[in-house]
């Protein structure tokens, strides 16, 4: 090893991109510590920082500054790190933070776009696709009017893909 190595970054050492859509929430007791829920794009890490805010948020909205204290990729199964998949991520003292589907953590180095597709993500993948936009009364109490329109705006083109789709799959079968 040569002088010159110890200033050279690992690979490991490069923060990573990261962008998560929460799907869901958990407090835990005695701490201020919060579980969200969600898919991962990009590389998180334990022990990396992240934003978090309400990308919808109709007025001006805050952004929480809070690290990854750790990562469950299924129950039970813990990680240091995870890529591009659903995951639970215990962030510090955040449970202050007014978390809703499609609040999102991102790092640093990712992009207004990314941001704003993994708050529809979050949205589509929870509220539309698994819901239905079925909500409780606290749902629509957090709710920022933006949510709404969002919401509506991919629940219509989810009804009428799905109504195409049907539409061409019982034409094959009558084909047939």
């Amino acid at each position: 090893m040569g002088i010159f190595d110890a200033f050279k970054k690992k690979e490991n050492d490069e923060p990573a991109s990261f962008v998560l859509g929460v799907e869901d929430r958990f407090a835990l007791l005695n701490t201020k510590d919060i579980v969200v829920v969600g898919y991962v794009k990009g590389t998180v890490r334990v022990g990396a920082a992240v934003y978090v805010t309400n990308f919808s948020d109709d007025e001006e909205g805050e952004i929480l500054l809070t690290t990854v204290l750790g990562i469950e990729l299924e129950p039970g199964k813990r990680a240091d790190e995870a890529k591009d998949c659903h995951v639970g991520l215990k962030l510090e003292c955040a449970a202050d933070f007014p978390f809703r589907c499609g609040t999102v953590l991102y790092s640093r180095q990712a992009s207004v776009s990314d941001v704003h597709d993994a708050y529809v993500k979050a949205l589509g993948n929870q509220m539309v696709f698994h819901r239905q936009i079925e909500l409780t009364q606290d749902e629509l109490d957090r709710m920022s009017i933006t949510d709404g329109a969002e919401m509506w705006r991919l629940y219509s083109w989810y009804r009428c893909n799905c109504r195409q789709l049907l539409m061409q799959i019982e034409r094959k079968i009558c084909r047939r």
